[in-house]
């Protein structure tokens, strides 16, 4: 299965451009759902260029890989053939999809690897639908246009 992983407000509290503090075991969750559930896990961010590798080091300084980043797997370029900027995935776990905002990483875990939901809990929790998925990536490109304007 692959899962896209999004960082700010999800692995680390949002304090965009910097790294803010880790989430109560989203590392270790992550790391577990990679070994157990033999799953690929792909960085899912708005994220780019200096900032977008030091969220990347920063995972890896945790001991958290991942298969790809930003893309479907870690050889795809813009100019293969059928390249899309949209990533595939069978789950996105990203803040915008919880109540509140911050994501239940047992939840996560139990859903995943154990395929359980609480009582009352919805298959799609966290999980965004291809819809959703283009307004929320259209969302966070606004997001990045008016911080590079504001740069400026």
């Amino acid at each position: 299965m692959v899962i896209a992983v999004d960082f700010d407000g999800t692995i680390v509290t949002n304090e965009y451009p910097n790294i803010g503090t880790e989430i109560p075991f989203a590392i270790d969750v992550l790391k577990r759902i990679q070994t157990e559930g033999n799953h690929r896990l792909i960085l899912w961010t708005a994220r780019e260029g200096k900032e977008q590798e030091e969220a990347v080091e920063w995972c890896q300084q945790r001991g958290l890989t991942f298969y790809a980043v930003n893309k479907n797997h870690p050889e795809e370029t813009e100019s293969d053939p059928g390249y899309t900027k949209k990533v595939k995935a069978t789950y996105y776990i990203d803040d915008h999809n919880f109540p509140g905002g911050t994501p239940d990483w047992n939840k996560i875990y139990q859903q995943i690897v154990h395929n359980q939901r609480e009582q009352g809990d919805q298959d799609a929790l966290f999980r965004i639908e291809a819809e959703s998925n283009i307004f929320v990536r259209f969302g966070r490109w606004i997001e990045r246009i008016k911080r590079k304007v504001e740069r400026y």
